[in-house]
């Protein structure tokens, strides 16, 4: 599979048990690029996403895109090249105009806001649902990464340590990955916690180990995997707990190293290759705690479906206060600004 289109894709940040977490900050210091771009107002993330889908920019160029891990269909930010575009309501960063060539565009100049004002009460309703629906989804998560925190305890009582480090520095020497360069690594989402999973890093690589994270014993091989890398590398946190991880990409060797739940077998080729992790885990994990394995599987299975309930209903809200908003937007002012726009870029 090839990444045609020269573009990777990322998550612009994690909905974890703890919180919102984001890497936006250091992924778009302005210290990184020639122009900065800063999108602000209700309307951003819609305006980036046009950008992306409109401008033709990664038939030209290289792109990173940051996809919204609520709506995977909207794009929270774009790197090209040198130039960054980012949605300004999930960054702090701050930027002196007189010693930094940036633009923070504010689309609320766009606004008309008597028009606004007439659904004054209906906004701040929808608002209340949202942060209601956002509660809701935390709970669900901080108590899904419980559950999956104590299978974790638990595994690790039957994991054979030693046979996981062997096999590990076996892959890693094959390949000549023990590489002692300690550049600074990259962090990016290419998870959400309720499942969603960008191929991205999958796409180009030279080789792609799949490790089996049944009762989420694979947590165990990447943990082992981290220390062992001194080469530069792109680490993919768990969304659900960035504490974990859920991939590794070597950057050198071109290889990722990915958790994945299930695995088509038909796959294990060349290109692919399946790590089973009950090569580590004694048989007695499962004899021992059968029953207990297969219900705390399914609660934490029905939190995950709860949470992602939530956020379906946090992307109906949002499209309900787009209604609501865009009658008050001169939209032939935007269109003809984000043409204008696209044409620096």
């Amino acid at each position: 599979m090839t990444n045609t289109n020269n573009s990777n894709k990322y998550f612009s940040f994690a909905n974890t048990h703890a919180g919102t977490i984001s890497y936006v900050n250091e992924i778009f210091s302005p210290q990184k690029f020639d122009r900065i771009y800063i999108i602000k107002g209700f309307y951003a993330q819609n305006f980036i996403t046009h950008l992306k889908s409109s401008s033709g920019i990664d038939r030209k160029y290289s792109c990173d895109y940051f996809m919204n891990p609520i709506n995977p269909q909207r794009t929270d930010g774009i790197i090209i090249n040198k130039t960054a575009v980012i949605n300004g309501s999930l960054t702090e960063i701050e930027i002196d105009d007189c010693h930094f060539p940036a633009l923070i565009v504010n689309l609320n100049e766009f606004c008309d806001e008597s028009l606004l004002a007439l659904h004054r009460d209906k906004i701040i309703k929808l608002s209340e649902k949202r942060q209601e629906l956002q509660v809701s989804a935390q709970r669900c998560l901080k108590a899904a990464n419980e559950l999956v925190e104590y299978l974790l305890d638990l595994s690790v009582e039957y994991l054979d340590e030693k046979k996981l480090s062997s096999a590990i520095d076996r892959i890693l020497h094959k390949r000549d990955a023990l590489i002692h360069n300690n550049d600074e690594n990259d962090y990016r989402f290419i998870n959400s916690s309720v499942g969603n999973e960008l191929n991205t890093l999958e796409c180009d690589t030279n080789k792609t180990f799949s490790i089996s994270n049944e009762y989420f014993c694979g947590f165990h091989f990447m943990k082992a995997l981290a220390v062992k890398i001194n080469d530069s590398k792109m680490i993919c946190p768990d969304a659900l707990n960035t504490k974990r991880t859920h991939a590794i990409y070597i950057k050198k060797d071109n290889i990722l190293f990915k958790l994945q739940t299930r695995f088509d077998k038909k796959a294990d080729d060349e290109k692919y290759s399946y790590i089973n992790m009950e090569r580590f885990i004694h048989h007695a994990f499962r004899k021992d705690h059968k029953q207990k394995l297969k219900f705390i599987k399914k609660i934490h299975d029905s939190l995950i479906s709860e949470a992602a309930d939530c956020f379906n209903e946090l992307k109906n809200i949002s499209t309900a206060l787009e209604e609501i908003y865009s009658p008050s937007i001169n939209h032939i002012a935007q269109k003809k600004f984000a043409m204008d726009f696209m044409k620096k870029l």
